[in-house]
């Protein structure tokens, strides 16, 4: 199977810089972080049920100190956090393959802080510490955009040799599940979605809606990144019916066509050989779409439900008084 490598915005600054070569398997990048990310969602579960009891053996027990800020350094600054646990891992297989080299220290160093800034911006905008009230969800949402920093991270970066599609997608996989679970939650609650910075503003409706778009937008980030993948690995994945050349570019608006539900058929996937990876995408873009769909349609109207509801209460209330 032949590997191809599309170019990139972080790709070309970086290319600039430095000429970097593949060094590090992807495989051993996402199996390690994937394994990192189980481990811290395991201690803030952890944490969580055992609060109280911490809580109050903090003064008098180090170690539970200790947790505690650990903890509260994650709470405050996770994705900084993730994001330096990601460059230790590529640093040390970095010099694990090619020793201490000076050069690709320092390309592997400004792609991270390139990387970072980027991707830094676009979680502020889209998923930031107050974008939903309910923090067991707001954790759910961080733990899904940790998973798409990590893959994005690995195809993006021109050192780093793709990882397997099987490893890959085992990981989007378990995030697209996440995000359908907490629109299905969002269909009976949807003030889980809430942002309590936005309500004091805009009201209830913006607040859950926002919630619900960014939701969204992690569905769409995911199934990009299953998409792009197995572009990458081999472009024969994606068929043009024009026969021109495809690009990122292009597969983000294969996503949008597929995911609309528009399907103008000018880009289509195909296997190769047993290979049924951007046909099992497209299955799960289509199936996603429907369900995504009917969920917010559905949390929509819930909310104006509860809204009507608790207008009507509130009315009563002052017609009693």
């Amino acid at each position: 199977m032949k590997t191809n490598t599309p170019t990139h915005i972080v790709d070309r600054i970086v290319r600039h810089i430095s000429h970097a070569q593949k060094v590090v398997h992807g495989n051993h990048v996402l199996i390690i972080y994937y394994i990192i990310i189980i481990l811290f969602v395991i201690f803030d579960i952890y944490i969580r049920h055992h609060v109280e009891r911490l809580l109050k053996e903090k003064k008098d027990d180090k170690l539970n100190n200790r947790l505690f800020k650990f903890y509260e350094i994650y709470q405050k600054h996770g994705f900084i956090f993730i994001n330096i646990i990601l460059y230790i891992i590529v640093l040390a297989l970095t010099i694990a393959e090619e020793g201490i080299d000076v050069e690709y220290l320092i390309t592997i160093t400004l792609s991270f802080l390139i990387f970072t800034v980027l991707m830094k911006l676009v979680l502020k905008f889209f998923i930031n510490e107050a974008s939903y009230s309910n923090k067991m969800f707001g954790r759910m949402i961080h733990v899904i955009c940790y998973i798409i920093l990590g893959n994005y991270f690995t195809f993006f970066m021109p050192f780093i040799k793709p990882p397997d599609l099987l490893i890959a997608y085992s990981g989007l996989i378990i995030g697209l599940l996440i995000c359908f679970y907490v629109m299905t939650q969002a269909i009976f609650n949807p003030e889980i979605l809430k942002s309590n910075t936005d309500t004091k503003h805009y009201g209830d409706a913006y607040g859950i809606l926002k919630g619900m778009l960014g939701v969204v937008v992690c569905i769409l980030a995911l199934e990009y990144m299953m998409v792009y993948s197995a572009f990458v690995i081999n472009h024969d994945f994606y068929i043009s019916g024009s026969g021109k050349a495809l690009n990122g570019i292009d597969m983000f608006y294969y996503l949008i066509v597929s995911f609309s539900t528009i399907g103008y058929g000018d880009i289509y996937p195909t296997s190769i050989g047993n290979l049924y990876y951007s046909q099992f995408t497209a299955i799960i873009i289509g199936l996603s779409s429907m369900f995504t769909s009917g969920c917010f349609i559905s949390a929509v109207i819930s909310t104006a439900n509860t809204i009507a509801e608790s207008h009507n209460q509130g009315n009563n209330n002052g017609d009693q008084n």
